[in-house]
């Protein structure tokens, strides 16, 4: 040290140093003005703070934005925290700053034999007919598009439905009238017309009923007067007097 003495012998003492003979190292951080975030730290004329993580400034006042560099990839949402940061990932993606593509399809989230590929998103099913939903997890019912006509029944099975057709129309959907006069109804040459779902015999003279298979007696009617004998024949008669 060096001493410079007055004519009273007492010692000035160089900045930093106190005390009688200077041999006291003043104490800077007495008036410390680092934040709560900061350690005052001793120097010969002066103090620094050292911050603890998260914190930077001469007095550690400035809290650190460890999102401001943008750390997070692809579309992830950055969160500031203290002393550190986190990523919130975008579908599809992993890892600390979200940098690792992930391949969801391993997983095989899809359902009921759905397809699975890859998407910007993450991944997307290709079901099968009759499944529908973001995991192919929801049965469709192929009777809500009601595909049985001319009032069938629609019954609902898995990927396909069946349809219950009401007499006289057939087909897949039963769209089809089905033609009754195929099946030779009509008797006696008569002729047959066909019906939704049914048909009419026209029956030549001499028959009746639904098919015409009855032969009319004109006879029933006793046409024939004064004892006259009825002959009955067909679609006619004749008397014998």
């Amino acid at each position: 040290f060096f001493f410079s003495f007055h004519v009273n012998n007492r010692c000035l003492c160089p900045l930093g140093y106190s005390g009688t003979f200077c041999e006291i190292d003043i104490d800077n951080c007495i008036e410390n003005q680092c934040s709560e975030y900061g350690f005052c730290q001793d120097h010969l004329h002066n103090y620094s703070c050292n911050c603890v993580p998260g914190y930077e400034g001469p007095f550690c006042e400035v809290e650190i934005n460890e999102c401001s560099s943008s750390p997070c990839k692809n579309g992830a949402t950055c969160m500031d925290l203290l002393g550190h940061f986190s990523c919130h990932c975008a579908a599809g993606f992993k890892g600390e700053t979200c940098s690792v593509r992930m391949n969801e399809c391993l997983d095989r989230p899809c359902w009921n034999r759905g397809t699975c590929e890859e998407d910007i998103n993450g991944f997307k099913c290709s079901c099968p007919f009759g499944f529908s939903g973001q995991y192919c997890e929801i049965e469709m019912n192929e009777c809500d598009s009601a595909p049985c006509l001319n009032g069938a029944v629609c019954q609902n099975d898995v990927n396909s439905y069946d349809c219950f057709c009401p007499e006289g129309f057939e087909g897949l959907n039963c769209e089809i009238n089905f033609d009754e006069c195929t099946y030779g109804f009509c008797k006696s040459n008569s002729t047959c017309l066909d019906l939704v779902g049914d048909y009419s015999c026209i029956c030549p003279p001499g028959f009746t009923d639904k098919n015409c298979s009855t032969a009319i007696d004109e006879c029933s009617f006793k046409p024939c007067k004064n004892g006259g004998h009825c002959h009955d024949l067909i679609g006619e008669f004749y008397c014998s007097c």
